[in-house]
């Protein structure tokens, strides 16, 4: 079985990577062809939001646009076509609607409220060109639609009635606990803090509470790993660029993760995978409990809640003073993410929508 998989980030970006790319080894192992086509490549994707290189940000843009109109031809030689959140960046579901002419069963998958604008802090130009509306009009071509979680099945299920949930799942023989356990050292604890552009004003929601917990505790290093904008929260923080190779290395660095969201209908169709990472190495979570994250974490066991700033002092501060409770936390997650959303859980799972979706397609024929 050949599959035509339209993304429409390089390998860089999480969101595909996480939901297509990671089950590519599997799907191989069962006799399907992934053919993976990105929109953007990693040089159009690197260079998307600095400042100038305007010329060669168009003739990439122009590479791009050509390369996803050939696309629309290759999808005459799959068996099957899946689009992962949209197939171009700007505008309606023109390639969409092209695709769905072809003749070939669809799968659109999205794993975040991309029915709604969220451009973020360093694009919001970009949003004047977005069509977020489109996402309505995807979702009644599929056959198929794969939901990152029950708040966007709820409204996918507007517009198609063939809908199957599937977590963003963990890769736990990649994202494992540091070999010999302990990552403090010279008794410095790290609070660590991993995400995007868009998820990075999110942390000054703790601010206050950050900065209270390193005055409480010198020993506390507050530790930012994020893209071209992480805004400074405490006078302990340190921050560094997010890198795919070394994404793995700092997860290890964290003595316990923090994820803080705001409660809002965008951040209610989040998929909770920063925190499944951390708990993915045994690193406990303290986090928002906004969407998918009340079902993941259950508070006090493989993880913490918190939404005021007393709260995520108190919280911290219960972390910061007890490495046993770390342990224990940090090892109740890791048994979660290994149960319910590991890649070696939902790959089958992944793989019999797909079969399902082609063989409902002949039926129908």
């Amino acid at each position: 079985m050949r599959i035509l998989f339209l993304v429409p980030y390089p390998t860089e970006a999480p969101s595909n990577r996480l939901r297509v790319e990671q089950y590519f080894p599997y799907l191989r192992q069962h006799g399907v062809e992934p053919i993976l086509r990105p929109f953007m490549s990693s040089d159009l994707y690197n260079i998307r939001y600095a400042p100038g290189s305007m010329a060669r940000k168009v003739a990439s843009l122009g590479f791009s646009t050509l390369s996803r109109f050939l696309d629309v031809r290759r999808a005459e030689r799959a068996d099957l076509i899946f689009v992962h959140r949209e197939t171009f960046p700007v505008g309606g579901p023109f390639v969409e609607e092209l695709l769905a002419r072809r003749g070939r069963p669809l799968i659109f998958d999205f794993d975040d409220a991309i029915y709604l604008l969220n451009t973020g802090v360093t694009s919001r130009t970009v949003g004047l060109l977005k069509r977020p509306s489109k996402t309505a009009r995807i979702i009644n071509l599929a056959t198929t639609v794969i939901a990152g979680n029950e708040n966007l099945k709820a409204y996918a299920s507007l517009y198609n009635r063939n809908i199957t949930v599937i977590p963003t799942p963990v890769d736990t023989d990649v994202f494992a606990p540091r070999l010999g356990g302990a990552r403090s050292r010279d008794g410095k604890v790290v609070i660590g803090w991993m995400g995007s552009n868009t998820t990075a004003p999110y942390l000054k929601m703790v601010g206050d509470a950050l900065a209270q917990v390193a005055r409480r505790f010198p020993h506390v290093e507050i530790r930012a790993i994020g893209g071209s904008y992480v805004p400074p929260v405490s006078p302990s923080q340190t921050v560094r660029r997010w890198t795919l190779d070394g994404e793995l290395d700092d997860l290890h660095g964290f003595d316990i993760g923090i994820m803080p969201m705001p409660d809002t209908e965008w951040t209610r169709g989040k998929c909770g995978f920063k925190a499944l990472l951390y708990m993915s190495c045994a690193v406990p979570p303290v986090c928002s409990p906004v969407g998918l994250t009340t079902d993941i974490v259950q508070d006090g066991e493989n993880g913490l809640l918190a939404t005021t700033t007393e709260e995520w002092v108190s919280k911290l501060s219960m972390l910061v003073e007890d490495p046993a409770l770390r342990r224990r936390i940090g090892c109740a997650g890791r048994q979660t993410v290994e149960e319910k959303y590991s890649l070696t859980a939902h790959a089958p799972r992944f793989l019999e929508t797909l079969t399902r979706t082609v063989d409902l397609d002949r039926r129908s024929a």
